[in-house]
């Protein structure tokens, strides 16, 4: 399909002339002035990229604490709620299911609705059970809200690889990405934290320091974290320019019958669809590998650290 096609519709009964947008489309003065707020983050100032960057692998790193962090308390809750401490170890496993499993369906809802909004509803929900958590007073409460405190904190890790392909282009995107790694594999710092945390103001507190540190890194991502997600930015441009269009055509200012789409929004598949592909696709296409010796030597020797018995 071409740049630009002509089309009938029951607007006005008039011919709209529907043409593609994209970041490279040349735009007049007026238009170019509409949409200039709203700009392709692949073209942003480093150190807007850098600050987004950073802030995004800065919650992988709290996600990644948050596992080992619950390690150090488990015996103190244990103890306080009178159950066996294998019991307690179960908010382990519980978080790690949610952590796994939610982002099947969060990470192609991302690409309708963008990065930040998903990213910061995820974010409210994990500070909300974090608090909850650091006020339960049974065990079983505990476990539940671990399991949404897991699909709070799975977009965490799971969306930010997402956000540096949207800021750098294939080539720059090295460095961030080993940062983004290395956060991700930097859990035991969290446990080795709340030991201290345990000793000197109880249990209670490994969840508090935690709810202090992300409550303040929310408030960040609300008001100075920037959309990364371009062809939802490329909607916004669409919606701008069309309005503005409808806008002159009524006033009469100019014989505007031009109507601005975005191809990508139009071919891709329905949130449905996604979800179903992102379920689906590893039992349908499992992807073959070689095993790294690294990941397979490393991995047990953190859960060893972990699961002290």
């Amino acid at each position: 399909m071409g740049e630009e096609m002509r089309t009938m519709t029951d607007v006005d009964e008039g011919v709209f002339n529907l043409k593609y947008l994209s970041w490279d489309t040349a735009l007049s003065g007026d238009r170019e002035a509409i949409v200039k707020p709203i700009r392709n983050p692949a073209k942003w100032p480093a150190r807007e990229k850098h600050f987004v960057a950073g802030v995004s692998i800065l919650t992988t790193f709290m996600a990644a604490y948050s596992i080992s962090a619950y390690v150090s308390g488990v015996t103190a809750i244990a103890v306080e709620f009178g159950s066996p401490r294998i019991v307690a170890l179960v908010g382990m496993p519980v978080f790690q299911a949610a952590f796994a499993a939610a982002p099947m369906v969060l990470a192609p809802f991302s690409e309708f609705v963008g990065r930040k909004p998903v990213f910061l509803a995820t974010y409210l929900l994990y500070n909300v059970c974090t608090l909850v958590i650091a006020l339960i007073n049974n065990l079983t409460g505990l476990l539940v809200v671990r399991f949404f405190q897991g699909v709070g904190a799975s977009t965490f890790s799971t969306m930010v690889g997402g956000i540096i392909a949207d800021l750098y282009q294939p080539h720059e995107r090295g460095i961030p990405m080993s940062i983004f790694a290395t956060a991700s594999f930097s859990g035991g710092m969290g446990q080795l934290v709340s030991n201290f945390v345990l000793e000197s103001l109880g249990w209670r507190w490994i969840y508090w320091h935690q709810l202090i540190i992300n409550s303040l890194l929310m408030v960040l991502v609300l008001f100075l974290f920037r959309e990364s997600r371009g062809s939802v930015l490329l909607s916004k441009r669409a919606k701008a320019l069309n309005s503005f269009e409808a806008k002159a055509a009524e006033q009469g200012a100019a014989p505007s019958n031009i109507r601005w789409r975005v191809k990508e929004k139009e071919q891709r598949a329905t949130l449905k669809q996604m979800i179903h592909i992102s379920l689906t696709r590893p039992f349908r296409k499992p992807v073959p590998f070689t095993p790294n010796p690294n990941p397979c030597a490393a991995g047990p020797m953190v859960y060893l650290t972990s699961y002290p018995s």
